[in-house]
């Protein structure tokens, strides 16, 4: 493009993510696991995958997988787990190389068992509105935001439930609550990440002989238009082909372009008012802290001052620097300020009481804090300072007992 504005911002509409998502829903028995698992050992040949297959098993059902995978001589391995934290850690161990595919049988129970935990950690009988204020955006970051950007293909069912809305019957002219359709039972929108949706079902047919018992999958959703709306009978891989090589066809390497946080059009939303804000606090702790014992402008306060700053910060001094430090950084610099003060106060009270020369102040300095921090003992660190302070306790028991006898 000729307006250098504009300069490595768009790419070509290339496929850099030729990685298939897949979830599969319905009720108990509808072969869920079993059409995922076929389409799964069909991906890894299609891709000459070396890797074994992941099982996240929420349900101890892995087992009755072993003759498919052996039967192609696929490896494979599992997590017996429904914790949401075990499953984001098997997330990660996918991203980082160690396969090319994971099944997840089933989410319902992951995000059931997550539901169940946050409420008896809450201390919770049913979950309250701003609960769903936590719980959404954990959701999406530990598993959604996972799942659509993991560099490896995700297959995972969900079992069904039921839609209701209240509805007017027209007879009795009252409202009632009626079945109207049918969810993965998850979070909401958990069964729309990923690219193909299918809906299974089992069917009997008992008016023939022998009766004929088979599962259809029905494609909910399925972007590119390849097979949405199919309705298909004891499904395998091949059915999915038209599907799969059109995500895994022409795979191009992405390139970074130039990409501009939100945060350069939005000046103050309440998260960085609240960072601010919480900035301004620890801050203004922290200066309350220098004062305590670092107050006017005697040219020992501003040494004592000084020191403190290079303790706290971690060498800093300039209050311009300091002031445009993170929060995480300004509550450490606090933890290590509250643990400086006030053993600095008590020993230079010990001092006093112990040393009411100068001389033998300094004497003292030079044994137990060292020459070089006879008048910097702050930079002598908190070790020596403790046996320095240790040092005046003793004495000054040791002088008060004098005094008594």
């Amino acid at each position: 493009m000729s307006n250098t504005k504009y300069q490595n911002f768009f790419t070509d509409l290339v496929n850099t993510s030729p990685f298939i998502k897949i979830a599969a829903e319905g009720s108990a028995g509808t072969g869920k696991t079993w059409t995922l698992a076929l389409i799964a050992v069909g991906i890894h040949k299609r891709i000459g995958s070396k890797k074994p297959i992941v099982v996240f098993d929420t349900e101890k059902s892995a087992k009755f997988l072993r003759r498919l995978f052996a039967d192609n001589h696929i490896e494979a391995v599992v997590k017996e787990s429904r914790t949401l934290a075990d499953l984001t850690l098997t997330m990660d161990y996918c991203a980082e190389g160690n396969t090319d595919i994971l099944i997840i049988d089933s989410i319902t129970h992951v995000y059931e068992n997550y539901l169940e935990a946050y409420k008896k950690e809450k201390n919770r009988t049913f979950l309250q509105f701003q609960d769903w204020g936590i719980i959404k955006p954990t959701w999406r970051a530990k598993f959604s935001e996972k799942l659509v950007a993991g560099p490896y293909h995700v297959l995972f069912t969900g079992r069904e439930g039921y839609i209701y809305e209240q509805l007017l019957n027209e007879e009795t002219n009252k409202k009632e609550l009626v079945k109207t359709g049918v969810k993965m039972r998850a979070e909401g929108d958990t069964a729309y990440e990923p690219d193909l949706l299918l809906r299974m079902e089992r069917w009997e047919n008992l008016m023939v002989e022998p009766v004929e018992i088979y599962r259809t999958a029905t494609v909910v959703k399925g972007r590119g238009d390849v097979c949405d709306g199919l309705i298909i009978k004891n499904p395998t891989f091949k059915d999915f082909e038209p599907f799969i090589e059109f995500v895994l066809g022409d795979a191009t390497a992405p390139v970074k372009t130039e990409s501009f946080p939100d945060s350069t059009l939005v000046a103050q939303d309440e998260e960085h008012q609240e960072d601010r804000l919480n900035r301004k606090v620890l801050l203004e702790r922290n200066t309350a802290l220098i004062d305590e014992i670092a107050a006017g402008t005697s040219g020992a306060a501003k040494a004592m001052k000084l020191s403190l700053l290079k303790y706290a910060y971690y060498g800093e001094t300039s209050e311009t620097a300091i002031a445009g430090m993170d929060a995480a950084q300004l509550e450490e610099a606090n933890r290590r300020l509250n643990e400086m003060v006030p053993l600095v106060k008590r020993v230079t009270d010990g001092e006093k009481y112990c040393y009411p020369v100068a001389k033998a102040v300094e004497a003292a300095r030079i044994k137990y804090l060292g020459a070089e921090y006879t008048e910097d003992i702050i930079a002598g660190g908190i070790e020596k300072l403790t046996d320095y302070l240790q040092h005046l306790r003793e004495k000054a028991k040791a002088q008060k007992a004098g005094a008594a006898a």
